[in-house]
């Protein structure tokens, strides 16, 4: 894994994503193709994320193996798509009222995938990682999306236990049903050092207007800024992107 940290004087601003809106939803790409996520519109992969997660097993971790029955999200059907709905506006205004980085995700089996996400302004910050999977566990994405999963459904996506990401890594699945239960009670997630060391993050359910969580939304900064008592701060700007996206959805 990379160095999560951007400096803005060694690095310079990085260029923006481009947007190419497609007519129809397409599959998640596959592990490491972030070519394919930067020519597709966030709105249309919500889109066949939930539509994927409906009709077929979802995809898995290389180190995880298929388990027979595996359970899926709660999804909603596949009827949000261009030109309606636009996640990336709801991006920029949460990047720019926290000056941190924001990412949208969806839960792609053991997975979180980063559908978009907007570098902050500050000079040393966390880089976004659209296209990139990550065990959900040590996403506060992907565990705001877990914990919207029956205990069971947790427990069949990590047949072979939790991979350990950092020494912060839940050591378990009864750990991290624990966490997730914590999650489900205050409505948002956290992320301390569970997946790189020193990058922390917030993470919030995005539900579409059945109230299913479709997506999480996310803030990361690099841990000597962001610390408990920073979490309240940032879920005002948080829900309220959480809840542009869900009208957007309609």
């Amino acid at each position: 894994m990379g160095f999560p940290f951007r400096d803005e004087e060694a690095l310079g601003l990085g260029a923006r994503q481009a947007d190419l809106p497609l007519p129809l939803p397409l599959p998640l790409p596959r592990r490491g193709s972030r070519t394919a996520v930067s020519r597709q519109n966030p709105a249309t992969m919500i889109a066949a994320s939930s539509h994927t997660a409906a009709v077929q097993p979802p995809v898995r971790s290389r180190s995880t193996p298929p388990t027979a029955g595996e359970s899926t999200a709660p999804v909603s059907p596949m009827r949000f798509c261009m030109p309606k709905a636009e996640p990336r506006s709801h991006l920029e205004a949460l990047r720019d009222a926290t000056r941190e980085t924001a990412n949208l995700l969806v839960l792609d089996g053991p997975d979180a995938f980063f559908l978009d996400g907007l570098e902050g302004p500050r000079t040393l910050r966390v880089a976004p990682r659209t296209g990139d999977h990550l065990a959900a566990y040590g996403a506060a994405g992907g565990k705001a999306l877990l914990a919207e999963l029956p205990p069971e459904a947790v427990r069949m996506r990590y047949p072979q236990g939790l991979g350990r990401l950092t020494d912060h890594t839940l050591p378990d699945v009864d750990a991290l049903l624990a966490d997730l239960a914590v999650c489900r009670a205050r409505g948002y997630a956290l992320n301390f050092d569970e997946s790189v060391t020193e990058v922390h993050a917030v993470g919030v359910p995005v539900r579409d207007s059945a109230g299913l969580c479709v997506a999480a939304i996310t803030v990361s900064a690099p841990g000597t800024r962001l610390g408990h008592a920073d979490v309240e701060g940032l879920l005002p700007p948080l829900r309220k992107a959480a809840s542009g996206i869900a009208a957007d959805l309609g």
